[in-house]
């Protein structure tokens, strides 16, 4: 990967992808609608597969969130019974669902079609912190980078919980049939580059600061 943009290091997407997954359970509902609505409009003119396909894999998720919400959040019943839920609780259901798939939009926006090469790459950047601890940051990017792809794959093939749980705890699982052509040692980010990824991690550190106030 050629290092001359300053957009064109993975790990700045991923950055960029974490800082906007914090951002989103900061914003208000009213901006937090107009974000999702614009992500969901851009992946259904880019790949519409992509997002009908990823809002089919969570949808039960969400559905479990607006109930578990809806039963546990006191306020007004929505109809006259003690086991009818709330207006409030299917309201903030509904709120932490649409976070729920404005971070899953936000990235397939941001990461759909990162080759797996690209994905470990980027990790290796971002896991530097690592090294300082006396951790081996190549083995764990690396071992992250096959985590999402395998799990991406499995979730596309739709196994059995016994097949998924063989397939994550057995190494020989992992190792077969994952060509990878990985460049060693990676590309370094150029001067552009690391400036960028700087600034995004302010900015994600500043939205992590007005979170936790």
């Amino acid at each position: 990967m050629k290092s001359g943009g300053a957009w064109a290091h993975p790990a700045q997407r991923m950055l960029c992808w974490f800082w906007v997954a914090c951002g989103v359970q900061w914003m208000r509902p009213t901006p937090l609608c107009f974000g999702v609505a614009a992500c969901a409009a851009w992946l259904a003119w880019r790949s519409p597969h992509r997002l009908l396909h990823a809002l089919r894999r969570m949808r039960m998720l969400l559905l479990a969130l607006v109930l578990v919400y809806g039963w546990s959040v006191p306020g007004q019943y929505l109809w006259p019974h003690g086991w009818s839920p709330t207006q409030e609780g299917l309201l903030a259901g509904g709120i932490q669902a649409l976070r729920l798939v404005g971070i899953v939009l936000s990235l397939q926006w941001l990461l759909g079609g990162m080759a797996r090469e690209a994905l470990f790459e980027g990790m290796h950047v971002l896991a530097a912190p690592l090294s300082f601890l006396g951790l081996d940051r190549r083995r764990a990017a690396l071992r992250l980078a096959l985590t999402l792809a395998y799990a991406d794959r499995f979730l596309d093939e739709r196994p059995g919980w016994r097949r998924l749980w063989r397939a994550l705890s057995d190494d020989r699982e992992w190792d077969a049939g994952v060509p990878l052509a990985l460049q060693w040692p990676p590309s370094a980010l150029g001067p552009r580059q690391r400036a960028l990824l700087s600034a995004i991690l302010l900015g994600v550190i500043a939205t992590l600061v007005l979170m936790l106030r």
